[in-house]
């Protein structure tokens, strides 16, 4: 896999900043490491997890009658329990009637996953996102006793801490990076729009189609309502 480093030696090369057997110096590889993990982890963190879905078994507790039941995707605390670093979750799958069938369930509005407590089985979900990066699901029906679910969810890039942090990213989004940290970076080194044309509009097109392809997703619109 790629490291921090050659996709930000990449995108100095394609736009132009360095030739295309020049190194990166030290000074860039640090300070566009910065940049790179905040464009990848927070602000294209929508677009970068189409290349992160993955899915978890996990154990649900029971539910508690008179209580809206939630429960936590996220890793800055111990005690959530889904222990998964996800940017949103896109289905849930319950195994609690018959043991060989996951039952699907759907998102909803939170009105819809408020209006009773009483226990039962679950059926919808809603989820909103929190300052700590985790994912707050609020369901209905409170479960009756512990369950088994199958979530799936897009993930969140690992930290990139320096030039060697490795990119969890395929091929096409690694060249999608670089193209997207040259957008980012290229009028830092003095370089005019008019002298990098073409490769800036491949740019701008990778981001058009990053943020097209999230506000596409139902499940990711609903996380960011």
């Amino acid at each position: 896999m790629a490291t921090a480093a050659d996709i930000i030696t990449t995108a100095l090369r394609l736009f132009g900043i360095i030739d295309q057997t020049e190194p990166a110096a030290p000074a860039d590889l640090t300070n566009n490491t910065i940049i790179l993990n905040d464009l990848l982890r927070a602000d294209n963190a929508d677009g970068a997890c189409q290349y992160l879905i993955k899915r978890v078994a996990v154990q649900l507790p029971a539910g508690v009658t008179g209580s809206v039941y939630s429960f936590t995707v996220g890793v800055s605390d111990p005690l959530y329990a889904v222990q998964r670093d996800a940017v949103a979750v896109r289905a849930i799958w319950m195994n609690d009637i018959n043991l060989t069938v996951n039952r699907e369930t759907r998102m909803a509005p939170i009105a819809d996953v408020v209006r009773t407590t009483y226990p039962g089985i679950i059926t919808k979900w809603h989820q909103e996102r929190h300052a700590d990066g985790s994912v707050l699901i609020t369901a209905w029906q409170p479960p009756r006793s512990t369950v088994n679910a199958l979530i799936e969810y897009g993930g969140r890039l690992a930290p990139i801490v320096d030039a060697s942090s490795v990119v969890e990213l395929p091929p096409e989004g690694v060249h999608d990076a670089a193209l997207l940290l040259g957008r980012r970076i290229f009028s830092s080194y003095g370089k005019s729009p008019n002298d990098i044309v073409v490769i800036l509009q491949d740019a701008e097109r990778v981001n058009a189609r990053w943020r097209d392809w999230a506000r596409g997703q139902q499940w990711l619109r609903f996380v960011r309502s």
